[in-house]
């Protein structure tokens, strides 16, 4: 998958990182968010959130 965040992970305007992506966003360049599940493990830890509906 593909994508760009622009406005940085919290879109805090606050954040010293806020325009860190507007550049590459203008230009068109994209980063790759590894999401085959065989990489999670490997790519973001072994933690995990399930979130359930309520009833």
């Amino acid at each position: 998958m593909m994508g760009q965040n622009s406005t940085g992970q919290s879109s805090n305007p606050a954040s010293p990182h806020y325009t860190d992506g507007i550049d590459p966003w203008l230009k068109g360049q994209y980063i790759s968010f590894p999401m085959q599940p065989q990489n999670f493990d490997k790519v973001y830890g072994k933690t995990r959130l399930t979130l359930v509906p309520g009833k």
